[in-house]
């Protein structure tokens, strides 16, 4: 068979149905799903932001951005409310101010979401190692949205913001 071309061994109806175009809406739709259980104005502003970047042409790809950080944010007060986050032995104000971060938010939404796990010796460390990751991740992820919420940064920036928020949000959701 080498010199045999074979051109397609699956339907191209199979292959499309598993492309990483209708894989990322699928994900998307995941996303969606659960945000409208736990914050319908964050599932809104997600859904938004994916039909702007789906959508024909744009002169500008702020609107898509601003949502996706939006959806974001929303989803993380959702899951940890300020009064919350303030009760855990762990929690400090940080610069002064006497709102949780969005690392500790985040901190707060995977220990919550961890509860009831057993969780002992190495594993207690690497949960711990997987939360600082996380959360530092979750800082960057946030503050390039910044920068793509204030500044047009164009369409391919956009749909990075897209993805990493898209992985934030899975991990935050447990999906």
């Amino acid at each position: 068979f080498p010199n045999r071309k074979i051109d397609i061994l699956v339907p191209e109806a199979e292959l499309a149905e598993h492309s990483p175009t209708a894989l990322l809406a699928a994900q998307d739709e995941q996303v969606v799903a659960k945000l409208k259980d736990i914050c319908p104005s964050a599932a809104g502003a997600y859904e938004q932001g994916v039909r702007d970047l789906a959508g024909a042409a744009r002169s500008s790809y702020r609107g898509p951005a601003t949502d996706m950080r939006e959806a974001l944010r929303e989803t993380l007060h959702a899951l940890a409310p300020d009064d919350e986050v303030k009760r855990q032995s762990w929690y400090k104000p940080v610069n002064g101010s006497d709102k949780p971060t969005m690392a500790q938010r985040a901190r707060y939404a995977l220990e919550a979401a961890r509860k009831g796990e057993q969780v002992t010796g190495a594993a207690v460390r690497s949960v711990e190692v997987s939360e600082e990751l996380f959360t530092g991740f979750l800082r960057d992820v946030y503050g390039r949205s910044n920068v793509s919420t204030h500044t047009d940064a164009g369409k391919a920036e956009a749909e990075k913001m897209h993805a990493l928020i898209r992985v934030v949000l899975a991990d935050l959701l447990g999906l």
